[in-house]
């Protein structure tokens, strides 16, 4: 009955330090989750609640970029024209003396007609006078267009309160040039016409050029978008009529263009710029997304992080317990033997005890708790060493054979006394190694107190010698308690120790498989466990061997 109190009491007790624990790191997970997600949230929602306005911003912003390409692609393009009108009205003066004269003489229109064919872009030049009466024809392949002519002669005479304001403006020195599509289908390619006055010799005429607005924009305007648009903006001149860029620094679809606006010079063509291939709301859109991908990798960093300071922050809490779990039960260790021997030596220095039998009796626990309490303190300042780098082996030819058996006389009566089956199983070979034999004892050691300790019912031991193609074993077997399959790494870790009913109700220091497994490195070897709950265990020394030293 007191027993299975004493075993409620410590599951209780470990629980309740298992749930503190657990609430703790739960409240500081929970908190820098918090410090993370929070913020995380609030840029996703506002960007996503930005969205529209940054729209209007680019929009906006992408507006007033076009408006400034705009104005230097139709200065760009006035400064061209004007350059060739200054030439046809130099020509005209050269070649011209009157406009009274008529009709003009081939020969002074040689040089204009020169001048028209030798450029591409030109069409037709036609001179009228003041009274708007057609004095000159020059075409580019001296072939007179009809419908070209149509279309200037009724410009002309639906526009001559406009031409007649052009007279105006030149008395206050300013030129002006305006322009005109002439009609035709779309498959046909623009023309557009350009007025203009012209003086020769104080007389008044106005210049009509009609020039192909394709080849123009293509000769002249795609030079200077390619220089204003650079590497990441696209710039393309639409044709209204069929919605195809005419010319464009980058591939530029006319529905793609985030703003469009049309051309001074050129009514029914229009400057657009864009991204490849983008709309502006596409554009926007890959905003958002790499914006929330960018708070999302940030954010998922920063987790990685919080998991790593959780990770580190259980495990030094769980060293901690550890650490607070090795100074109680070391603590309990070395009580329980200084206590017992007290209490033996109290009963023999007063001579309480009737025969020499007794007496025989009593020194003999004196001497197994002097034993067990040297075994600890040799742990604890072995774990000391070694945590230090300071241990120091003496190694030197061993029989494994000879070790073993000498390790279980002297610890066979106390085993067999605590009601112990202790089964001895050796190798027929004598096996010799290169060791530190009181290493080696002391892991065994190790081994035979830890199958006592965690034996409940069945209470056998069983200790065995061997050898494989390279090494030495010794091997230790209980059918004691086992250990689960996902803490048999574990218990090689300092402190460690099984968390059930039994070993919470059995004292340890947690050190004893530490040792083991740092004198078989030390030794070249390995030790390895196999176990299952309620089946017991069976650890195993590996020491390496050669073919040489078999004897």
């Amino acid at each position: 009955m007191t027993e299975s109190l004493v075993k409620f009491i410590m599951q209780k007790k470990a629980g309740g330090e298992k749930v503190f624990k657990n609430s703790v790191l739960k409240k500081i997970v929970i908190i820098l989750s918090a410090m993370i997600l929070v913020p995380a949230v609030f840029f996703t929602i506002s960007e996503i609640s930005a969205y529209n306005e940054n729209e209007q911003l680019l929009n906006t912003a992408y507006k007033q970029q076009l408006d400034i390409i705009l104005f230097s692609v139709n200065q760009y393009a006035w400064d061209y024209l004007n350059t060739w009108t200054s030439k046809l009205d130099m020509i005209l003066a050269r070649r011209i003396n009157t406009l009274r004269a008529k009709p003009i003489m081939q020969n002074d229109i040689d040089e204009l007609k020169k001048f028209i064919s030798d450029n591409s872009v030109f069409r037709q030049f036609t001179l009228y006078n003041s009274s708007l009466e057609k004095i000159l024809i020059v075409s580019a392949d001296n072939m007179t267009d009809t419908v070209i002519t149509s279309g200037q002669d009724h410009y002309v005479r639906q526009n001559a309160d406009l031409l007649k304001k052009l007279a105006k403006l030149k008395k206050q020195d300013y030129r002006k040039i305006e322009s005109f599509e002439l009609k035709s289908d779309s498959l046909s390619p623009a023309l557009i016409g350009l007025v203009y006055l012209t003086g020769i010799n104080n007389e008044t005429a106005y210049s009509l050029l009609v020039i192909q607005a394709d080849i123009f924009i293509n000769n002249a305007i795609s030079r200077r978008l390619n220089e204003l648009a650079g590497a990441n903006l696209a710039c393309a001149v639409f044709d209204e009529r069929t919605r195809q860029a005419i010319t464009s620094t980058q591939e530029l679809a006319y529905e793609d263009a985030l703003v469009r606006n049309k051309l001074w010079i050129f009514p029914n063509h229009s400057l657009g710029i864009g991204f490849n291939g983008l709309t502006l709301s596409d554009f926007t859109s890959r905003r958002l997304v790499r914006s929330i991908a960018l708070i999302a990798g940030v954010t998922f960093v920063l987790i990685i992080g919080v998991w790593l300071v959780y990770k580190n922050t259980r495990k030094e809490m769980q060293l901690a317990q550890m650490k607070s779990d090795f100074v109680s039960n070391v603590s309990h260790e070395l009580r329980t033997p200084l206590s017992l021997i007290r209490l033996y030596a109290e009963a023999l220095e007063m001579d309480r005890l009737p025969t020499a039998e007794k007496k025989m009796e009593y020194y003999k626990n004196i001497s197994q708790e002097a034993e067990r309490l040297t075994h600890l303190i040799n742990n604890i300042l072995n774990f000391s060493r070694m945590e230090s780098g300071k241990k120091q082996y003496a190694f030197a030819s061993v029989d494994i054979n000879e070790l073993v058996s000498h390790v279980i006389e002297t610890y066979r009566d106390s085993v067999i006394e605590k009601g112990y089956i202790l089964e001895q199983s050796l190798a027929d070979d004598n096996l010799i190694i290169e060791a530190d034999r009181e290493a080696i004892s002391e892991s065994l050691i190790n081994l035979i107190d830890n199958a006592v300790k965690y034996s409940n019912d069945e209470k056998y031991i069983k200790i065995s010698t061997a050898r494989t193609d390279n090494h030495a074993l010794i091997c230790v077997e209980d059918h004691g308690t086992g250990i689960a399959p996902e803490n048999q790494q574990k218990v090689f870790e300092k402190f460690y120790r099984e968390s059930n009913a039994l070993i919470h109700n059995t004292k340890g220091s947690g050190l004893g498989l530490t040792l083991v497994q740092h004198n078989m490195q030390a030794h070249h070897g390995d030790v390895t466990l196999k176990s299952a709950p309620g089946k017991g265990s069976r650890f195993c020394l590996h020491f390496p061997l050669n073919r040489s030293n078999y004897v």
